[in-house]
C-alpha cells in the first residue's frame, strides 16, 4: 500500500510539473510551445493577439486573432483555452490550421462572455 501512495504522489508531481510548465507559456512574449522537448522549433520570437470576435450588443466573444505567427508554424495546429477567474479553464478553441505564416484566427467552442475572459494559453503543435 505504501508503495502505491509514493508511485502515487511521484505520478501526480510529474503531471503538475508538465501542466504547469504548459501553463506557463507566453502570448506576446518569448516562447510559445507545447510539448516535452525544450527546442523551440516554431515560432522562437512569439505570437501577439491581434482582435477579437467581439459582438458589442451582447458582449460576446467568439473567436481570437493572433498576428506575428512565423511562416515556420505553418500547418501546426494551433488550440486555445480561454482562462476566467481564479485560472480555470473556461472555454476551448480549435484546432486551427496555421494557413501560411502572419495571422491565424481560432474559433472558441462557444462565444464567452468578454468580462470572463482573464487570460488564454496558447499552444502550437506539429
Amino acid at each position: 500500500m505504501k508503495r502505491f501512495v509514493v508511485a502515487l504522489i511521484a505520478g501526480a508531481s510529474v503531471f503538475t510539473l508538465a501542466f504547469g510548465a504548459a501553463a506557463a507559456l507566453n502570448v506576446n512574449g518569448e516562447v510559445i510551445q507545447a510539448g516535452a522537448t525544450f527546442d523551440v522549433v516554431c515560432d522562437a520570437d512569439g505570437i501577439e493577439v491581434d482582435g477579437w470576435g467581439l459582438e458589442t450588443d451582447t458582449s460576446l466573444v467568439s473567436y481570437v486573432r493572433f498576428a506575428g505567427v512565423d511562416t515556420a508554424c505553418d500547418g501546426a495546429a494551433v488550440f486555445v483555452n480561454v482562462i476566467g477567474p481564479f485560472s480555470t479553464e473556461i472555454m476551448e478553441g480549435g484546432p486551427v490550421t496555421v494557413p501560411g505564416g502572419g495571422t491565424v484566427q481560432v474559433p472558441f467552442d462557444a462565444p464567452v462572455n468578454a468580462a470572463d475572459i482573464y487570460g488564454l494559453q496558447v499552444f502550437i503543435e506539429g
